[in-house]
């Protein structure tokens, strides 16, 4: 098999310093306008032909790594009404890593999880027809089938192992700045204020103008990248490395912790104890871990106690919703109420039975599995497990003894990780789920190149 090199030829970089000296004097011009709008635009253009080089030549770098690294911060990257920059970094990424692989005349085999997310996401267009609200479930099937064709391209484009490190590297960064930004924001006082208006707990608030971020969304699209910096924590020789590697953990950590997300604290301790159990190498380590972690949670009393009051509130009305749902599943079992449509189904049954704790009119279903009988009946719900299976398992032919090991059990552990905080919130449409899973695809055709890649 061909091995491949991403370097550009003389004719491509001539071309691209052509294009920097002709941005560079139209970045003069602008500049010398005077307007804000015209020197931002000059910033973009002069910035284009190195960003272009990039792409060309690192394209899981620049579009691709800069879109994992802004995953946690989606909903702050709202770019007017195109929706956000994540979404137009996704859409860029998609077409270089396409143009990459024809430039390259080289596609990796798709795997069966293609193959299945793409029923699954057909089966969900379908439900269009029927849909109580077919607005909302054309909108979610569009960001659904979105996430469905970039994981296909992603899946498709070829790779190495360099290139492999540089993606769960991006994820990982992101994840730290976004841990360490939510540290700074929490102890900012008008933040706290916030926080304790809305929770009478001094709980992580992230809102910037019009702009914010769930909280459990924003601890949860920490989980992956946080289980990957862990097993290359335990997997680091040297003791500086260690050192450094714990640090990055403890912001991470610190993040969410003080987003007091309880779904996202229990799922990390399921993500751990799945470690314990395949990870025999990381065992004793793992231990250290565990301890570590459940001795700092003790310094955070304010999650203790939103522990505490979920007997008291229903896990926030919670369990108020998944009563309602089951009376939605009575009508809505065999086709489903359409894509993204859970909240009409909802008021639609709200009704009919006592709610413990009043959850309030039109709310989602907090539970992936209540979320997809009642949108796409028992069909999608099949499809959906059908599909994690085949997305579970297909790195599980990595062996111990393989250098790619390591990536099998982040990704797997991380995959429990989220589908663990999947019970308690609705995650199908979101970017760290589908980033997830498209990691899996890469680490799969790394296994499967026999050809030495470059690294």
């Amino acid at each position: 098999m061909r091995s491949y090199s991403p370097s550009l030829d003389w004719s491509s970089r001539i071309w691209v310093v052509l294009g920097a000296v002709c941005a560079m004097m139209l970045c003069g011009y602008l500049v010398a306008s005077g307007r804000r709008s015209y020197e931002a635009m000059a910033v973009v253009v002069a910035a284009a032909p190195v960003l272009a080089w990039v792409a060309l030549a690192r394209p899981y770098l620049m579009p691709y790594g800069l879109y994992a690294a802004l995953i946690p911060f989606d909903n702050l990257l709202s770019v007017g009404t195109t929706g956000t920059l994540t979404k137009l970094l996704g859409m860029v990424s998609g077409i270089v890593l396409i143009l990459y692989a024809l430039r390259q005349k080289r596609f990796n085999p798709l795997p069966v999880t293609v193959l299945m997310w793409g029923i699954y996401a057909t089966w969900a267009a379908i439900t269009i027809l029927w849909a109580l609200d077919p607005s909302s479930a054309i909108q979610g099937a569009s960001t659904l089938a979105e996430l469905v064709l970039l994981y296909a391209a992603i899946s498709t484009a070829p790779l190495t192992r360099g290139d492999l490190r540089t993606v769960v590297l991006a994820g990982v960064l992101g994840a730290l700045a976004a841990g360490g930004y939510g540290a700074w924001l929490f102890h900012h006082q008008e933040n706290l204020e916030i926080a304790k208006a809305q929770e009478q707990l001094a709980r992580l608030a992230i809102q910037v103008g019009n702009r914010s971020i769930d909280a459990n969304h924003y601890a949860d699209s920490l989980l992956f990248p946080l289980v990957g910096l862990i097993v290359w924590t335990l997997a680091a020789g040297a003791w500086w490395k260690k050192l450094g590697l714990v640090a990055g953990v403890g912001v991470i950590v610190t993040g969410i912790y003080y987003s007091a997300s309880r779904e996202s604290l229990l799922a990390l301790l399921i993500a751990l104890l799945y470690l314990l159990c395949v990870a025999r190498r990381y065992r004793k380590q793992l231990l250290v871990v565990i301890a570590a972690m459940v001795l700092f949670a003790s310094t955070v009393p304010d999650v203790w106690l939103r522990f505490g009051s979920s007997l008291e509130t229903g896990g926030s009305g919670r369990t108020s919703i998944w009563h309602t749902a089951t009376e939605a599943i009575h009508s809505y079992w065999l086709l489903g109420a359409g894509f993204d449509n859970f909240a009409n189904a909802y008021d639609s049954v709200y009704l009919r039975g006592y709610q413990p704790y009043a959850a309030g009119w039109h709310r989602a279903a907090h539970d992936l599995l209540f979320q997809t009988i009642v949108e796409l009946g028992i069909a999608g719900l099949i499809l959906l497990g059908i599909a994690l299976y085949q997305q579970f398992m297909l790195v599980s032919d990595i062996g111990p003894n393989d250098d790619l090991y390591d990536y099998r059990l982040m990704t797997q552990a991380g995959m429990i990780a989220l589908l663990v905080a999947a019970l308690f919130i609705d995650m199908v449409s979101y970017k760290y789920l589908w980033f997830l899973f498209a990691t899996m695809t890469q680490i799969y055709a790394v296994s499967r190149n026999h050809a030495r890649p470059l690294s």
